[in-house]
């Protein structure tokens, strides 16, 4: 039967109303497929289950990954030494075992699930070229956008604490070892950015695009932020991801995101950095000069965008079956992912300290 005519829309109407799954009888036709709408939604609470393992598997490696990479340690590293829950290592030696693990627990559990979507990787990770004229301006509105994403989080913790809260990050501070401040910077400014752009960039958005471009960007937006696990980067999270993402589907490149992520994070490294140099009164000035560079520059390259590109900032209405609401209500409503999405929240509240 032809599935744009009108008799099918009319059985796939009533399928859809009367039964969720398998073939349905109808009177006068016999057995009738599913209607498109149900194979679809089946197909999304599919992938959304594959990401709610895959963050489960992520959640689970953070906390094994370290002891299977410091055996690996153990025989590279003869110097090395465990006792109880004590490591005696060189500095560099444990800030590999940090860079390490926590690279290959984020990255294999959603290379495991690309894998099971049996995607062709050449699509899911379009590592490919990317004009300059895009990318150059997609790098200022980035870092201008990366102020009101901590203006959020700034008005996040006031309200917060209204009610008796406080956001709080765990600090990271540099090795004084050489070696490890070096490796230390790499992880934070190239490899966690390139990680995190192959998984949420890269594999959960571009396998969700079947269910739509904005679908797919909001939701690794939102993955991306509970990834973070605390109030305090989970707003600028938010923005930031919706800022790659909506360059990277406008180039087709991932390349493009790793280089706003890269910037982003070195610029924080930098700032950080030349704070430390200086007297503390100075601290203050400094950030509100560095913060009027990031707005004037990502307004410069918005308007540069704009007029040289006046149709690039619209997405194009999908062509799905479900609607928008149904979309995001059967992926996070899918089983795993309602418990991948309660361990994170669990993660979120005990980064939250009470007054």
């Amino acid at each position: 039967m032809n599935p744009y005519s009108k008799n099918y829309r009319e059985i796939s109407h009533y399928a859809s109303s009367n039964a969720e799954d398998g073939y349905i009888y109808v009177e006068g036709y016999g057995f009738a497929p599913p209607p498109p709408v149900v194979t679809e939604r089946r197909l999304l609470q599919w992938y959304a289950n594959g990401i709610g393992f895959s963050t489960l598997f992520m959640v689970f490696f953070s906390f094994t990954m370290p002891y299977l990479v410091l055996g690996v340690a153990e025989v590279l590293f003869p110097a090395t030494r465990i006792y109880g829950n004590q490591i005696v290592a060189s500095a560099f030696v444990i800030e590999l075992i940090n860079t390490a693990s926590s690279a290959l627990s984020l990255a294999l559990p959603f290379i495991l699930f690309a894998f099971l979507c049996r995607a062709p990787f050449k699509v899911v990770l379009p590592f490919k070229r990317f004009p300059c004229s895009i990318g150059i301006p997609a790098v200022f509105i980035a870092l201008g956008v990366s102020v009101i994403g901590l203006f959020s989080s700034t008005l996040l913790s006031a309200v917060a604490a209204l009610f008796g809260l406080t956001p709080v990050m765990g600090a990271v501070s540099m090795p004084q070892d050489f070696e490890a401040a070096i490796l230390f910077v790499l992880r934070l400014a190239f490899i966690s950015p390139f990680i995190e752009e192959l998984v949420f960039r890269g594999i959960v958005m571009n396998t969700l695009r079947r269910f739509g471009d904005s679908f797919a960007l909001c939701v690794s937006a939102v993955l991306f932020a509970l990834f973070h696990q605390n109030l305090v980067q989970a707003p600028n999270a938010f923005l930031m991801g919706l800022v790659i993402g909506y360059f990277t589907l406008c180039t087709g490149s991932l390349w493009v995101g790793v280089l706003i992520h890269v910037i982003n994070n070195s610029m924080v490294l930098m700032l950080d950095g030349v704070l430390s140099l200086l007297p503390v009164e100075y601290y203050s000035i400094i950030i509100l000069l560095v913060y009027a560079f990031y707005l004037v520059s990502g307004i410069a390259g918005l308007l540069y965008l704009v007029r040289r590109h006046p149709n690039m900032f619209m997405l194009l209405r999908s062509s799905t079956f479900s609607s928008e609401r149904k979309k995001y209500f059967t992926f996070f409503s899918s089983a795993t992912m309602v418990v991948s999405l309660i361990v994170l929240g669990m993660f979120l509240l005990q980064n939250i300290a009470f007054l």
